[in-house]
């Protein structure tokens, strides 16, 4: 399995028991995770344990916008959005630019902007370009049309966190990797939720992918601004 995997965990925006669990793990295993953070939601205590983060592990930890207050403008429960249609440019730039002005206390790198639910039109794009960010962070259902601008969409393809009829779970580490050996290109996006861990055995599974990609010689882990589109 030769294939190049960066993580990225998204809802960042208080620093609890969960978040903290699940950014150990990859602090002990010595693996980079993207923090989306949601800059309007961010508790003061978040905002000072992430900068400590990032003081420790610049090499392991890697902060991106995620949204502004991951609030749904949508009027269709089928495709949420915060940015879209529905929004104009002025209206959406506000809430970027508030948002940026709020993670540049947190972090002094380039973000990558990621929309929550992934919902996006061409004045987002216009306007994260316009703003000098790193790129845009998707999965392969919400693809940049090729005719827009030319902004950099750094994909996820894998989900740890997945949906039944009885809610959400963390996908079994064994199953995780047949998807990351499946996944189309060489470099694999995982996209997670630290805050759908809902037990002990499902932080388990967590270690135990890392644990087994470690184990992997072929196997490279790199930030997700490292990422290839």
């Amino acid at each position: 399995m030769n294939k190049t995997i960066f993580f990225r965990d998204d809802d960042v925006q208080d620093s609890d028991i969960n978040f903290k669990k699940f950014i150990g793990l990859f602090l002990w295993h010595r693996i980079p995770v993207h923090l989306a953070v949601i800059p309007g939601n961010m508790t003061v205590r978040c905002g000072a344990f992430l900068r400590q983060c990032l003081k420790k592990h610049p090499d392991l930890i890697e902060i991106g916008q995620h949204g502004y207050k991951h609030l749904n403008y949508s009027q269709n429960p089928m495709r949420k959005y915060e940015f879209g249609l529905r929004r104009t440019y002025t209206e959406q730039r506000k809430d970027i630019v508030k948002g940026k002005s709020i993670l540049s206390k947190v972090t002094k790198g380039d973000l990558i902007f990621i929309p929550p639910w992934h919902g996006f039109d061409k004045s987002t794009l216009k306007i994260i370009s316009e703003l000098g960010f790193l790129g845009i962070s998707l999965d392969r259902k919400s693809r940049i049309p090729k005719s827009v601008y030319p902004v950099r969409n750094i994909m996820t393809s894998v989900y740890l966190n997945k949906k039944d009829l009885k809610g959400w779970f963390v996908e079994e580490a064994d199953v995780i990797l047949n998807e990351i050996k499946a996944a189309q290109g060489n470099v694999v996006g995982i996209q997670s939720h630290h805050n759908e861990f809902k037990s002990d055995k499902e932080f388990k599974e967590l270690n135990d992918l890392l644990f087994k990609l470690k184990k992997i010689p072929e196997v490279r882990f790199c930030k997700l601004s490292e990422g290839s589109s």
